[in-house]
């Protein structure tokens, strides 16, 4: 018999990664207040607004447990998409039959967004993240959850995409994962940043958005203890380096 997924609250345990697809065209030697007016700046605009958010709701995968997270992910989801520097969130919810097998878990997602650019990126991304070992058997109802900001070559658009799949996990007795037979649960939100918005608003948002956090920083961030930044994850993001990463307490709600 199949299992049937839960929702995002319901999950044991959550595990996270981000990407960056595209040309990110910031200058890193603007001033805070211009990463806000400047449209070539957006892409870290996108970045600094996610790690804002999630830090927020207390949802910093790369330095917490993956366990106990999924209340956390839910409000980081629900304030990110509700800025208002953001357009009207478009979101689909799909049901993903698994039967056992990880290439299939993969090449259903791609089905599932069969006209999504990204399809490749956001399957094999979510894949990934599929532990291969799970040392507590007290977790089976996993989150994975992959965040996509783009900013596609030639333009100054930007957008952000918040994919999810939450599934039922099984070990055996040496721990190692079993997948059973399911219907998982597929979910993916996009926003995208109204420039004209944000340009407008630069000198409060610079005052109120802190820190600045680039592309890169912010990949890092979102990326749960168990995923390690790799090589290949670098080569997926054209984003550039920068050291300012400050993580601060206390923020405010929108």
């Amino acid at each position: 018999m199949a299992v049937m997924a839960q929702s995002a609250a319901d999950a044991d345990a959550v595990v996270s990664a981000a990407a960056f697809v595209g040309e990110d065209t910031t200058d890193f030697d603007a001033q805070p207040v211009n990463i806000f007016k400047e449209e070539k700046n957006h892409a870290t605009v996108a970045s600094s607004v996610l790690v804002f958010s999630a830090t927020g709701a207390n949802f910093q995968p790369s330095l917490q447990p993956t366990k106990n997270l999924a209340s956390a992910y839910v409000e980081f989801l629900k304030k990110a998409t509700s800025f208002p520097g953001f357009g009207e969130p478009a979101a689909l919810v799909l049901p993903l039959p698994f039967n056992n097998s990880v290439f299939q878990f993969e090449t259903n997602i791609r089905n599932v967004i069969k006209n999504d650019p990204d399809r490749f990126l956001i399957a094999r991304g979510l894949r990934d993240l599929l532990p291969g070992y799970i040392p507590d058997s007290l977790l089976k109802t996993w989150l994975l959850s992959f965040i996509l900001i783009g900013k596609p070559e030639g333009t100054d658009d930007v957008y952000i995409k918040f994919a999810r799949v939450v599934l039922t996990l099984k070990t055996d007795k040496e721990h190692t994962t079993i997948i059973p037979e399911q219907d998982a649960k597929f979910e993916i939100s996009q926003v995208k940043v109204n420039s004209l918005w944000v340009a407008q608003h630069a000198d409060a948002l610079a005052s109120k958005i802190q820190p600045i956090v680039s592309v890169r920083e912010s990949i890092d961030f979102f990326a749960s203890s168990k995923v390690i930044p790799s090589k290949r994850l670098d080569e997926a993001s054209c984003g550039r380096s920068s050291s300012r990463l400050r993580i601060q307490g206390a923020l405010n709600d929108w």
